[in-house]
């Protein structure tokens, strides 16, 4: 603490203008990605996802559970992004005549 801070402390919102102490109250809040984070101190709380089925209606985030390509909670089919496939077969060459085949990571589907 500032020796000018030793009668009080000047606060603006929740950081004090001569120290920097910082203070859990008055903090300016932006809100992100279901989360608060304070534009002052950068003070991050987390908040709950209001998730309706595999989507959270605040923030857009999601969580599908993948069976062959299709979501189980709501039917939305895996777009198959290039940076999510990954060749079957390459760590376990159980069988030399065995094709590679490849396989998106997200979703599990073998791609043709």
């Amino acid at each position: 603490m500032n020796w000018s801070c030793l009668l009080g402390h000047q606060w603006s919102g929740c950081r004090c203008e001569r120290c920097g102490q910082v203070r859990d109250q008055d903090h300016d809040w932006h809100l992100a990605q279901c989360r608060r984070s304070c534009r002052r101190c950068g003070l991050v709380k987390e908040l709950s996802h209001d998730w309706e089925q595999c989507r959270c209606r605040q923030c857009g985030a999601t969580r599908h559970t993948w069976s062959r390509g299709v979501c189980q909670r709501c039917a939305e089919h895996c777009p198959h992004p290039e940076s999510a496939q990954a060749w079957r077969g390459e760590s376990d060459a159980t069988t030399a005549h065995a094709p590679l085949a490849k396989v998106c990571q997200r979703c599990g589907q073998e791609l043709a």
